[in-house]
């Protein structure tokens, strides 16, 4: 160890060492050491010379071996070191690892909680939404008996059995949450072959039982169930719809016999779907104040809806109004059995007019909408979305064969006319009449 005896003037005194060096410069009355510590510069002060000479000895013996590189900590710092890794001891994190997560975590909260009030609110989130393991098969039968128990169509409840059979059969002994969009999209493709209107059939019921799923906790509420992501087959190229002209129309109600009329008439003059139609009851028909009111439980949607009832609909059903159902099938395809059987024929037997599928609905909304140009209306009356609605039924026909469309009616003689006059109508409704051979019950008529 060597020191400068006589520094020259406004130079420092140098003590050294092979661990080190440390200068003392003269400031003021005292003296000031510094060196180099962990990659640190450091300062002390000192009163004399000697003292300061004495100190600058010390600093390189420990610069020698190795303390002096190590911070030092206040009594009140060590302890707090010691209880922090105390506490980390039970968990097995270290204390450089504990703080630098902390550190992360204070940064992304930004200050609008604490750390501690992250964790809990992310564990309520986990509760939440946690998912029960559930195989596919557990999960189907249950949906099938809350299909059982609630007031749907024999139709279909034997659809959610035949399709969810179809997944359960594919799925064997894999959870639910296992599935994925891609695979599913393969098991309705083939369980359809490929067919469109049968490919979006089956992803609505297998959509309402991945739905079902969600609400009992087999499923994130929180997410889109696959089925949702299946991408659905385009059913009409274009927006093509098949409808009747108001001449066809008249030509079928006029042919047609009791059991088929309400068939013809509700569809074409009211929009209603063949399942609606089939669980429709005479109590629900009000002629009087002209609407027919659909509860949120017989409706494809879900939702009430109020389809209005026009003069020349009102004229066509009070000759046919009981009580109870308007047809006793249980499903929709038997009423549209039904109906294909005693379509209008001529009398070397060819239909008096093609039978085109939905045509009736299908007609419905294209009169309806440009008779009252309002999708929002139409919309509403028929239970589609207006941007169906403008897809499908807009500009297709004019309000003259709207209004011809609409005052399609009977009369009391066997032709029929276009009404002119809604007022006109409601008068001969009114008036009494004979009995006429219509006047028969569709039920009666059915049983017969």
């Amino acid at each position: 160890m060597s020191a400068t005896t006589r520094p020259r003037k406004g130079s420092p005194v140098v003590i050294e060492n092979a661990a080190g060096k440390v200068k003392i410069y003269a400031t003021g009355a005292a003296y000031t050491l510094s060196w180099t510590a962990g990659g640190e510069r450091r300062r002390e002060k000192r009163a004399t010379l000697e003292a300061a000479r004495e100190r600058a000895r010390g600093i390189l013996g420990d610069l020698r071996s190795g303390a002096g590189h190590v911070r030092s900590f206040t009594i009140q710092q060590t302890a707090a070191i010691d209880a922090a890794v105390e506490a980390l001891r039970e968990i097995h994190v270290p204390l450089s690892s504990a703080v630098r997560d902390y550190a992360e975590a204070h940064k992304l909260l930004e200050g609008r909680a604490s750390v501690v009030e992250a964790a809990r609110a992310y564990l309520r989130h986990l509760d939440e939404h946690e998912c029960r393991p559930a195989l596919v098969k557990d999960v189907a039968a249950e949906f099938l008996a809350s299909v059982e128990k609630r007031n749907l169509s024999a139709r279909y409840r034997r659809d959610c059995d035949l399709h969810v059979g179809k997944l359960k059969a594919a799925a064997g002994t894999r959870s639910i949450s296992e599935l994925r969009a891609a695979e599913l999209d393969r098991i309705i493709e083939k369980s359809t072959r490929g067919g469109p209107r049968a490919f979006n059939n089956v992803r609505g019921t297998l959509g309402a039982f991945f739905a079902f799923a969600q609400r009992r906790g087999y499923l994130p509420r929180d997410r889109t169930h696959e089925v949702a992501l299946v991408e659905p087959r385009e059913e009409r190229a274009g927006g093509l719809i098949a409808i009747y002209q108001p001449e066809e129309l008249a030509r079928l109600l006029k042919a047609a016999d009791a059991r088929l009329r309400p068939f013809l008439a509700l569809g074409g003059l009211a929009g209603l779907r063949s399942a609606e139609i089939c669980r429709l009851t005479w109590e629900m028909i009000d002629l009087d104040r002209g609407h027919i009111l659909l509860g949120k439980e017989f409706t494809k949607t879900r939702r009430r809806r109020v389809v209005p009832v026009c003069p020349a609909l009102a004229a066509w059903l009070r000759p046919l109004r009981d009580e109870g159902r308007v047809y006793e099938f249980d499903d929709s395809s038997s009423l549209n059995r039904m109906a294909v059987r005693h379509w209008p024929r001529d009398r070397e037997g060819n239909p008096l007019v093609e039978r085109r599928p939905n045509a009736l609905r299908h007609s419905f909304g294209t009169y309806r909408f440009a008779l009252l140009q309002d999708e929002q209306k139409v919309s509403s009356e028929m239970g589609n979305s207006p941007q169906e609605l403008r897809e499908h039924y807009a500009e297709l026909a004019t309000p003259d064969q709207a209004k011809a469309w609409f005052d399609i009616a009977p009369r009391s003689k066997p032709h029929l006319r276009l009404v002119k006059e809604p007022a006109d109508v409601r008068s001969r409704a009114t008036k009494p009449s004979r009995k006429s051979p219509h006047t028969e019950s569709v039920r009666g008529s059915a049983r017969a």
